[in-house]
Order: structure tokens, then sequence, then C-alpha cells
């Protein structure tokens, strides 16, 4: 699976989910207000289920273009290529004084 799709249906599953939750809640919210507007009638079943359903399905689609536009927008931009790491200063004079010190306890042969 390309990393674009994996990341849409990531992405866009949890902010589905979390919006069909926020949505249920403001279903419930207006029910609950049409009931006390109108209580001889009976509260809209439609609304409970559309609300958090048309929430979730925006949010999907608001996040797979937010991936599809962010993955055209880095298609623009040339591949960094990695630079070589310099050495530490310090590390370059400990390995100085550890030849140094190598050096002077050989023994020297005759």
């Amino acid at each position: 699976m390309p990393p674009i799709l994996k990341r849409i249906l990531v992405n866009g599953l949890m902010a589905a989910a979390t919006l069909a939750v926020i949505g249920i809640g403001f279903a419930e919210l207006a029910a609950l207000f049409l009931a006390a507007k109108a209580p001889e009638t009976e509260t809209p079943t439609a609304l409970q289920y559309r609300v958090p359903a048309m929430l979730a399905l925006w949010g999907f689609l608001f996040v797979a273009f937010g991936e599809w536009a962010l993955a055209w927008w880095r298609s623009f931009r040339p591949a960094v290529q990695p630079k070589e790491p310099r050495p530490d200063p310090a590390e370059i004079l400990l390995e100085q004084i550890m030849s140094q010190v190598e050096t002077a306890q050989k023994p020297t042969s005759l």
C-alpha cells in the first residue's frame, strides 16, 4: 500500500471516528431542543444518524484532501541528500591521544 493511502486511511479514520462521536452529541442536543420546542411530536430519528454520518464523511474527505495536497506539495521539493557527518573535534583529539599512548606503551625491540 502506498504511504499516502496509508496516511489517508489512518488519519482519515481517526478524524471520522472523532467527528462521529461529536456528531452524536450534537444530534442528541438537537433532539432535546426539538423535543422541548414541540413536546407532542416525536423527535426526528433521521437527525440522529445523519449528523454523525455527515460529520464523519466531511472529516474524512477533508483529511484525504489535506494528505493529498501535502504529498503533492512535497513532490516539488528536491530530495535532501544526507550530509556525511563530520567527526567531532573532541573525538579527533581523543583518537590522537590514544594513538600516542599506544605508541608510547609499545616495547622497543633490539
